[in-house]
């Protein structure tokens, strides 16, 4: 029997939202939609409150929102905390909405007073390699050659997160 490989989207049933916290050293939570705007055509501002410092913590930072998918199977999808507001106890998300998923289908028909399962908070990883020639005693980010991202050089499906049991292949 194959040993599953955890990649991008699903979450399996078994592992409850606290536990899986436990084991990202993150914290799980319920939060409450109080608003949900559209920005533009591809864009939707969502703001949660709860817990709002616990699980997003600060700017940057990005949470896991539980969703059910079409087929019924509970999901989680990551989003970058645009902003935090500790004394509203509030926290907002930019979500793209150009596609069909299950995220941005949320994101366009989220209404105040719903209910969210949040994982967070979920920071960034950062690479501590420099391009060559470019030393890491370098004092300014700018002193750095201007180069594309390593995600933006990835194909669109390559995620680095991980979620969904997938079963490797033998050659």
């Amino acid at each position: 029997m194959p040993i599953p490989v955890w990649c991008f989207g699903d979450v399996n049933a078994l592992d409850s939202s606290v536990e899986l916290a436990q084991r990202l050293n993150a914290t799980a939570g319920v939060c409450t939609v109080v608003a949900s705007t559209q920005l533009s055509s591809s864009i939707h501002e969502v703001t949660l409150a709860g817990q709002a410092s616990v699980l997003a913590g600060v700017p940057g930072n990005d949470v896991m929102v539980q969703f059910t998918n079409d087929t019924g199977r509970m999901v989680r999808r990551r989003y970058s905390v645009r902003a935090v507001d500790a004394a509203l106890d509030e926290f907002t998300l930019w979500i793209t909405t150009a596609h069909d998923g299950v995220g941005s289908s949320w994101a366009k028909g989220a209404v105040p007073g719903d209910e969210m399962d949040v994982i967070g908070p979920r920071a960034k990883s950062c690479s501590t390699k420099w391009p060559t020639g470019i030393s890491s005693s370098a004092t300014s980010p700018s002193s750095a050659p201007r180069t594309a991202s390593p995600r933006a050089s990835r194909p669109r499906d390559a995620r680095s997160s991980s979620s969904r049991p997938i079963t490797p292949t033998t050659h």
